[in-house]
C-alpha cells in the first residue's frame, strides 16, 4: 500500500503539476492575472540553473575519488536503473546507470572485494526481468565474476532495499565493511535506512544532478531540462520527510 501512495505522492510533488495546477485556476478564475503570474514565477524558479543548483549542493553528496574511498569487502549496488518499453517489451537502461559502470570499476580497481545487488524486478512474473538478476548479467559481462556477486531481489523501495539487504547480510555486518553505491541525490535517505537496520555503512555517490552555482549570466537563462532534475530533487526531500515520519529512519 505504501509503495502505490508514495508513487501517487510523487506526481503530486512534480513542479509541472503546480505549473499546470494555477494555470487551470487561472483559466476558470476571476483573477486571471493574478495566477497567470504565479505560473510564470514557478515556470522561471523551477527552470534557472542558478536556483536549481542552489538546492542540489545542498542536497546531494559530493563524489569521491576512487583512489582516497579505501578498501571494503562488500559494495551494495541499488536498483531503480532499468524500466521496460510496454510496447515490445524491450529492457532499458537509465540515466543512473552510472551506478553500475562504477561499481564494477569500484571491484576492478579492488575497492571492493564482493557486490551485493539490491533490486526488485521491473517485471517480477518473469526472472528473466527481475532488476537484480538483469544487472548481475550485465556486471559479469563487464568481467565480475558470478561468484562475486550477490542479490536480492524483493525491495521495491528504498526501505525495503536495506530491510531485505540486511537480513541477507546480517551475519557479515558485525565484521565485514560495506560502501553503498547509488546517485547523489538518493544517498542521504539511502544511508539513514541503512543505518537505521544496523549497517556501519560509508558512501559512494555517483550521478550527481547539479552543478557549482556560479553568479554568471548562463546560470539565469532558463533550461526545461531542469523540470525533470527538479522531480528526482524533491522526491528525495520529502521522501527523506516521509521517512522519518513513519520511523523508516
Amino acid at each position: 500500500m505504501f509503495y502505490f501512495v508514495s508513487k501517487i505522492f510523487v506526481f503530486l510533488i512534480s513542479p509541472l503539476f503546480y505549473l499546470f495546477l494555477f494555470l487551470g485556476i487561472g483559466f476558470f478564475s476571476k483573477n486571471k492575472n493574478k495566477y497567470i503570474v504565479v505560473s510564470f514565477v514557478l515556470l522561471y524558479f523551477f527552470s534557472c540553473p542558478y536556483i536549481f543548483n542552489q538546492v542540489a549542493q545542498k542536497w546531494e553528496s559530493e563524489p569521491k575519488e576512487m583512489s582516497k574511498i579505501g578498501k571494503f569487502e562488500y559494495g551494495i549496488l541499488l536498483g531503480g536503473i532499468l524500466s521496460v518499453d510496454k510496447t515490445n517489451s524491450e529492457i532499458r537502461f537509465s540515466g543512473n546507470s552510472s551506478r553500475l559502470l562504477y561499481t564494477a570499476e569500484l571491484f576492478h580497481n579492488k575497492n571492493i572485494s564482493k557486490i551485493f545487488i539490491s533490486a526488485g524486478g521491473t517485471d517480477t512474473l518473469k526472472k528473466n526481468r527481475i532488476e537484480a538478476q538483469v544487472i548481475k548479467q550485465k556486471l559479469i559481462s563487464l568481467g565480475v565474476p558470478s561468484d562475486s556477486i550477490l542479490t536480492e531481489n524483493k525491495s521495491l523501495n528504498t526501505y525495503q532495499n536495506a530491510l531485505y539487504s540486511s537480513k541477507i547480510l546480517e551475519k557479515e555486518k558485525p565484521e565485514s565493511s560495506f560502501l553503498l553505491i547509488t546517485s547523489a541525490y538518493h544517498i542521504k535517505r539511502a544511508k539513514a535506512c541503512f543505518k537505521k537496520q544496523g549497517f556501519d555503512i560509508e558512501c559512494f555517490p555517483v550521478d550527481k544532478l547539479g552543478d557549482s552555482p556560479r553568479f554568471v549570466y548562463s546560470q539565469f537563462f532558463p533550461q526545461q531540462a531542469l523540470f525533470y532534475k527538479w522531480d528526482y530533487i524533491l522526491h528525495e526531500i520529502f521522501g527523506f520527510i516521509v521517512y522519518k515520519v513513519v520511523g523508516y529512519i
